[in-house]
């Protein structure tokens, strides 16, 4: 997948077009990098989200660097700078996916 994006609305017409209505967006901004998440209905009938992660390039584009599929209709999103990790949960704070700032090619100073 190569999805680029010249800024956020554009992002989120894609999500509109591509997966009807799509829900929560985060923006998190580490060493002056960043991260845009949206989280998406799914189209199935079930009832269930998917995760979105973008980063921004220095560039100035957006890209779609990471999807993950769930099977709950909640996810709740953390931003841990002790960990320094971003923790997506679902409604019952069951952990469902952390990303480590190192995946991201992040590094955390602080």
């Amino acid at each position: 997948m190569n999805y680029k994006f010249e800024n956020k609305s554009k992002i989120l017409e894609w999500g509109k077009e591509e997966f009807g209505y799509c829900g929560d967006t985060i923006n998190y901004i580490v060493n002056e990098r960043d991260i845009f998440i949206l989280i998406g209905d799914n189209l199935s009938g079930v009832e269930r989200k998917t995760i979105f992660v973008f980063l921004r390039s220095s560039f100035g584009y957006w890209e779609l660097f990471f999807v993950n599929h769930t099977n709950t209709n909640k996810v709740e999103v953390e931003l841990n700078q002790n960990r320094k990790e971003i923790i997506f949960k679902s409604k019952l704070s069951e952990t469902l996916l952390i990303l480590p700032f190192e995946a991201l090619q992040l590094e955390w100073n602080k």
